[in-house]
């Protein structure tokens, strides 16, 4: 199974359970790609580590919360459907 890295960003003072995040590519992945689908398994990824009931880094009732570098390294796997108008990486 090939592992790919993706960046995930949230912009400082937004709540960590709504706020608007930034999905990177796949680091090193070339094939094709369906950026939507991929983006919003990945922000369920995200939400599922983060927040006030997830597995991950536990927030609840924080203000003014400023993480850096933090990496988790827990397996998903996600499938989508890509069509001939979707872009290839």
């Amino acid at each position: 199974m090939k592992i790919y890295i993706v960046d995930i960003k949230q912009t400082v003072g937004s709540d960590f359970e709504t706020g608007p995040i930034e999905v990177g590519s796949p680091v090193g992945y070339k094939g094709p790609f369906n950026y939507k689908a991929f983006r919003e398994s990945a922000e369920n990824y995200y939400r599922g580590l983060v927040g006030s009931q997830v597995r991950g880094i536990r927030i609840q009732g924080g203000s003014n919360i400023r993480m850096r570098n933090n990496t988790f390294a827990q397996n998903m796997t996600i499938e989508f459907e890509v069509g001939e108008s979707d872009s290839s990486w």
